[in-house]
């Protein structure tokens, strides 16, 4: 068993929640028997007593399971987690030409939904670039979103196939 410091990332109405963890980036599941009794809010910095994720299938992008929380600090301000994970998906698309959310997803071993939270804020700040792709003139929605980490990275990934 290993105590970590978590920031909590995602808070789910059946209960269970996700956090981060602030040292690793690693992500961690926190049951609901484990939050129960406990007012946490996402962004909250956590103590908790990890053990390995019990579902050998979610351990590759959810390598903790939390026993216990131990506290809870309320915050207002961005945590140092989030800024890691901010920087190791800053770096990670500074390698490649463009990559879809769920690729940055599977490269940092993180949910979808948090990577284009964490791609949406870095496009926010001005450090990324974005390309919405509409299947027709007519879809209201993208159907899909392209990072970058510069808007010349989408053109060179055309330039090399078609070169």
């Amino acid at each position: 068993m290993n105590t970590i410091q978590l920031t909590l990332t995602n808070i789910h109405p059946k209960g269970f929640a996700f956090g981060v963890s602030e040292e690793t980036a690693e992500q961690c599941f926190i049951p609901p028997h484990v939050l129960d009794g406990i007012e946490a809010n996402r962004g909250d910095s956590v103590t908790a007593q990890v053990v390995p994720n019990p579902n050998e299938r979610q351990r590759e992008n959810t390598r903790w399971c939390a026993i216990n929380l131990m506290k809870v600090e309320h915050s207002v301000k961005p945590k140092a987690a989030n800024e890691v994970l901010e920087r190791k998906v800053y770096d990670y698309m500074s390698r490649v030409s463009h990559t879809y959310s769920e690729d940055i997803a599977t490269a940092m071993a993180i949910e979808p939904a948090h990577a284009e939270e964490i791609a949406v804020r870095l496009f926010d700040q001005g450090r990324i670039a974005k390309a919405d792709v509409y299947k027709n003139c007519d879809s209201k929605e993208p159907s899909y979103t392209l990072w970058a980490a510069d808007h010349e990275s989408f053109l060179e990934c055309f330039e090399e196939e078609y070169a």
